[in-house]
């Protein structure tokens, strides 16, 4: 268990990691959805590996990267935008709040730490890529970070980073302070 553990916090950090992708600034006034359209044509537009509509693709819940075990409102919107905008694209999404096997906590969203990714995806799913996610807030601004991985090896097959202003209601859907951890 601790090396499954392992592995799938391994995946996360390298999904963490500067990469090559592409990267973009937000005016004052972004909105979310708009965001996780952008993000989803970024990371298939620049995949190393050709994403087709018939691949299926698994979202996570963005986290914090001060701590990869919490997420926020803003992760979880964020990961619902970007599986509103692949699956209005056409793609496979799979939801793994319905899957059986995972186990799901208030206020924490469907994070790849909780569970034994590999084992999930090889069996289950036969998923063709992960979509991870994080941000952090700085002084003036949130940034946010998309990764296209794939499942059985973690190579990211594209990177897209978007900074967006820190304004009132982004501050608000970040704030971490009610239970989150996914780790136990």
């Amino acid at each position: 268990m601790i090396r499954i553990k392992a592995l799938v916090l391994s995946v996360v950090l390298l999904a963490t990691l500067p990469g090559c992708g592409t990267h973009s600034m937000w005016p004052e006034t972004a909105d979310l959805r708009l965001v996780g359209r952008e993000m989803v044509a970024a990371l298939m537009n620049s995949s190393r590996v050709p994403m087709d509509h018939r691949s299926t693709i698994v979202t996570t819940t963005f986290v914090s990267i001060d701590d990869l075990k919490l997420s926020s409102t803003l992760g979880r919107a964020l990961s619902g935008h970007v599986t509103t905008a692949l699956n209005e694209d056409g793609y496979r999404v799979v939801v793994l709040n319905l899957t059986q096997s995972l186990q799901m906590r208030e206020h924490a969203g469907e994070l790849a730490l909780s569970r034994n990714v590999k084992e999930l995806l090889d069996t289950k799913l036969a998923a063709d890529a992960l979509i991870v996610g994080t941000y952090y807030l700085a002084k003036n601004h949130v940034y946010i970070t998309g990764r296209l991985i794939q499942p059985t090896t973690g190579e990211i097959l594209a990177s897209h980073e978007v900074r967006l202003p820190l304004n009132s209601d982004i501050a608000k859907l970040a704030q971490t302070n009610r239970p989150g951890s996914m780790l136990q």
